[in-house]
């Protein structure tokens, strides 16, 4: 029995407000791997204006600069030539349905052995990096799914197969995410996971024979996936500002840097601990190294968007959230405590938890910054208090203002949403749809009413209103800021809009990540001097 595997074909209609892999700005150094060859690879790295190009051998562990001109170069897919499964999805719009499939085909015959069954919410396994892998011997796959709950990894006897449907067997029966795996041979499993905790994403090695899992490497990026090469395999690590690619060898069970690129290994300049607020619901306070609990200080509150997207300890493992890193860790070295929340919606606390937003837009969500609120209120003292977001955080941070006005003295809101009604109007289609029970109609008038930002304006008093928008925004239409602007000019509410021409959902220039750094400086009156220089 022979199969061929291919990379899987993920189809859904709509977007997902967040923030794609590959995004760079200076500050901070990651890279991307654009082709890769039996023994080598092209790799990307650096900021985004001017990033390097590198020709990486893996034998010789040495990366060599070749400019900045992308070399033309083409992916491909070397691994697991034998072997050939799909993973699709289709919708249903009418009803809101969608019907997750897996199909898996014996190359020698054409048989496709498959799987399919409906869910109540938007597929989130289209995030994952890695849908499946087959060990060399094409005798065992092992595939993610999450319909009990977690991404988490089934395994599957490619020598037993019968009828026309599958059905694999779960790996492991502890809850946590995974996100990126291969299987090195029948018996070794290779795997990115939160497995230790929510934050804590590190590499592990299983071995089906033993059941044992073994950590290998503490501070893996899950947003690649893991490449093989020879006697091991590729992944990224992160350092610092810095995510790059590293070599772990099978054979001396040692992870290798490579030479010809530089990390950061400057120490962190702010304290970073973990903070549970019961539940499911996590996050990240930082704040600075000469940190008095009891001495009053600034907070702010950062709301990632999505909202399936997760904060992180240190720097993101996507380079779009790292820039947003940046400026959260200047704010910290100027004596501002920051909360990097989770709430309700967000990835790598299982399905429940991300399915927990739907009918609950600008209800659940707002609730969560809440009640994070008052438990941070119980451990410091604090004065001014800012809500600040991306996407759906930009979102969240305009709805938490404007039902909790008293709270807060301020929100910042970038490329946020402002108006679901509008917005879902205009797109058609979209997953948030979902969230909703369809776009603006009789039925559903209240999910919208719930979720309402302009509803509420009149709740304002004279708290600070920041809107930076990227004018050439493709995810959320730039109408969404100058709708919201218009509406608190014409009501006499402090607000300032900030357009970045030029930009997209996701900011690229360095000028443009240095003047929101600044924007926001000067909101909390932070004095510049040399802070939000990012060169």
């Amino acid at each position: 029995m022979k199969f061929y595997l291919y990379k899987y074909i993920f189809v859904i209609f709509g977007i997902i407000i967040s923030c794609p892999l590959y995004a760079l700005a200076s500050g901070i150094n990651y890279g991307k791997i654009i082709s890769q060859s039996a023994d080598s690879f092209v790799l990307q790295y650096g900021n985004t204006e001017t990033p390097d190009f590198y020709n990486c051998a893996v034998s010789a562990l040495s990366c060599s600069d070749i400019g900045k001109t992308a070399p033309l170069a083409i992916e491909n897919q070397t691994a697991n030539a034998n072997a050939r499964f799909t993973f699709s999805t289709t919708s249903t719009s009418k009803k809101n349905i969608i019907t997750r499939s897996f199909y898996l085909k014996d190359n020698a015959t054409g048989k496709i052995y498959s799987r399919s069954y409906k869910l109540d919410f938007w597929d989130m396994l289209g995030d994952e990096n890695t849908i499946s892998s087959i060990s060399p011997d094409e005798k065992r796959m092992v595939y993610t799914d999450d319909s009990s709950g977690y991404p988490t990894l089934y395994q599957l006897d490619l020598t037993a197969l019968k009828g026309n449907k599958f059905k694999g067997a779960k790996v492991f029966s502890k809850a946590f995410s995974i996100n990126g795996f291969t299987l090195a041979s029948q018996n070794d499993l290779y795997f990115i996971a939160n497995k230790d905790g929510p934050y804590e994403w590190n590499l592990y090695k299983y071995n089906f024979t033993t059941k044992v899992i073994s950590l290998i490497a503490n501070n893996a990026s899950y947003a690649f996936r893991i490449r093989k090469f020879g006697n091991g395999f590729i992944f990224f690590a992160i350092q610092g500002a810095s995510s790059f690619p590293v070599f772990y060898n099978e054979e001396t069970n040692q992870v290798e840097k490579f030479s010809g690129i530089t990390a950061d290994n400057s120490p962190s300049a702010v304290n970073s601990r973990v903070m549970s607020f019961g539940g499911n619901m996590h996050g990240v306070l930082m704040t600075p190294q000469n940190f008095n609990k009891n001495a009053p200080h600034e907070l702010v509150i950062w709301l990632h968007g999505g909202p399936y997207r997760q904060t992180s300890l240190g720097y993101d493992s996507y380079a779009s959230y790292a820039v947003y890193d940046l400026i959260l860790n200047e704010m910290a070295k100027n004596n501002i405590a920051v909360l990097k929340l989770d709430y309700s919606g967000s990835y790598g606390y299982g399905g429940a938890f991300a399915k927990s937003i739907k009918g609950n837009v600008g209800n659940k969500d707002v609730s969560d910054v809440m009640n994070a609120l008052s438990s941070i209120k119980k451990g410091m003292v604090i004065s001014d208090i800012y809500l600040m977001g991306n996407s759906y955080g930009g979102y969240l941070s305009l709805r938490s203002i404007v039902a909790y006005p008293k709270q807060f003295d301020g929100a910042i809101s970038i490329n946020g949403v402002t108006d679901w009604a509008t917005m879902l109007s205009d797109l058609g289609n979209s997953i948030f749809n979902l969230d909703f029970n369809g776009k603006p109609n009789k039925s559903n008038k209240k999910l919208y009413d719930k979720a309402s930002i302009i509803s509420r304006i009149s709740n304002l008093a004279n708290q600070k209103i920041i809107l930076i928008q990227a004018q050439a925004d493709k995810t959320i239409p730039p109408s969404q800021a100058d709708l919201l602007y218009k509406v608190l000019q014409d009501k006499g509410k402090n607000v300032l809009f900030y357009p970045y021409a030029d930009e997209d959902h996701i900011f690229k220039k360095t000028a443009s990540i240095e003047g929101i750094c600044k924007n926001v400086f000067t909101a909390l009156s932070i004095s510049l001097d040399n802070n939000c220089n990012f060169e």
